[in-house]
């Protein structure tokens, strides 16, 4: 049995996922007085890759409100890339471009960035609940969304004007709707791990993700990406094919 919401109150916006894409919607509806609803399956802080930032991404923290308590947390800054096949190198540096926009960014453990963000929506006024699935939702007058609440092994409906989702890697509304459809581009696999010594030598700028590309088979690459509390990611992205080449028990996505 499905529980109403309390009071049947209906939010301005629900989002699905509480990642960095739902933490910035949020932190921005918010900040524009709604009432926002943040659903997320997972409990933080969790596990996740994608730790190399790109200069954009500021501009949608800068929009959302929260560039400024990001800067102050003291994330490694990221200004570029080091590129490495054999001998050959190239490096590229985010201050040399022809557009505007920012120059820089952050290399962050993304367990500790997701959780920072989306305590700071909730600080700007958003509702999170984490450990909550999304079940089915419904598109009536407003968005009906039945929710189950693992903490409490309890299922409710709450309903929202709009949905947003920012589920990722889950899909969830494509999932729920049957709209998924199957990638068109190559499949790669990856195996990663983080390392408590710094991996670089004196000779490597810090403020740059260093990708290695396999001298013989070019369709496979390594990053490093340091942070500031002398953890590095250390990863290999490769075809399917080549998994026992590559990956390692427990490692392998």
């Amino acid at each position: 049995m499905v529980a109403e919401s309390k009071h049947s109150k209906i939010y301005d916006a629900i989002v699905v996922g509480a990642g960095p894409a739902g933490s910035c919607a949020a932190a921005y509806l918010a900040n524009q007085g709604l009432d926002i609803l943040v659903i997320e399956k997972q409990k933080f802080p969790r596990f996740v890759i994608g730790e190399s930032l790109l200069p954009q991404c500021m501009v949608a923290l800068e929009k959302a409100g929260l560039l400024p308590a990001v800067q102050k947390a003291g994330f490694q800054v990221k200004d570029g890339a080091l590129f490495e096949m054999g001998d050959t190198t190239s490096t590229i540096h985010f201050e040399e471009k022809f557009s505007e926009g920012p120059y820089s960014t952050f290399q962050v453990i993304r367990s500790e960035f997701d959780h920072f963000l989306i305590k700071e929506a909730e600080r700007f006024g958003a509702e999170v609940r984490f450990e909550t699935e999304l079940r089915a939702i419904r598109f009536l007058d407003v968005c009906e969304l039945d929710i189950f609440d693992d903490k409490t092994q309890s299922c409710e409906t709450v309903r929202g004007r709009f949905v947003f989702d920012a589920s990722g890697y889950g899909k969830t509304l494509p999932r729920l709707l049957n709209l998924s459809k199957p990638a068109d581009f190559p499949v790669r696999s990856a195996s990663f791990t983080h390392v408590r010594n710094d991996l670089r030598d004196e000779t490597v700028d810090d403020k740059k993700i260093l990708i290695a590309i396999h001298p013989e088979v070019r369709d496979v690459w390594y990053w490093l990406i340091p942070f500031t509390n002398n953890i590095a990611s250390a990863g290999v992205i490769y075809p399917p094919h080549l998994a026992e080449t590559f990956a390692t028990p427990n490692d392998a996505w």
